[in-house]
């Protein structure tokens, strides 16, 4: 599968998403739309998802030669 962006656009768009959820988020949490756990919840996962992509980013080429041997097994 290919995808339309590369990794390191995703990477900066994650980290773009990232940054406006913590700009954004304490105020939505004193305006009571959001509440602290809720908040606290979708951080993590935001920051999993950048630390994901970081880490395929930083491995793609073991994973490219891993899934070429595979494939030729």
């Amino acid at each position: 599968m290919t995808s339309r962006y590369s990794l390191k656009a995703q990477i900066a768009e994650a980290r773009r998403q990232l940054a406006m959820m913590r700009g954004v988020y304490p105020e939505m949490i004193k305006a009571g739309h959001l509440d602290r756990a809720g908040a606290d919840c979708d951080l993590a996962l935001m920051e999993a998802i950048v630390d994901t992509l970081e880490w395929l980013d930083r491995n793609q080429a073991r994973i490219k030669t891993a899934l070429g041997e595979r494939q030729h097994a």
